[in-house]
């Protein structure tokens, strides 16, 4: 039996127009041990974005991308690609207008 991950403290960037989901802060950081579990936590701790990053049947909305690192989450092999010590994850919503 292997052991058991250890979760990674990750960075998040946020965009502006996410901040007041996050008391106002650019950065917030999160403890997980996979892609996938840094972005459950971060909407876990902070509820308000759920809505703004994932559709009513929990797809990744099309203006949103997440970035590991400098990595577009649409073209990881996995979200479930371990973290390592270091790992950056940037939150981007399209803007759109006129």
């Amino acid at each position: 039996m292997e052991p058991a991950a250890e979760s990674v403290v990750v960075r998040v960037l946020l965009p502006s127009l996410l901040r007041a989901c996050t008391g106002g802060r650019a950065e917030v950081s999160v403890a997980a041990t996979t892609f996938a579990g840094a972005v459950e936590r971060l909407v876990s701790e902070h509820p308000a974005l759920r809505g703004h990053l994932f559709d009513d049947a929990g797809k990744l909305r099309e203006h949103v991308s997440l970035f590991l690192n400098d990595e577009d989450s649409r073209w990881l092999d996995s979200w479930q690609r371990p973290l390592v010590k270091g790992d950056v994850l940037t939150v981007i919503q399209a803007v759109s207008g006129g």
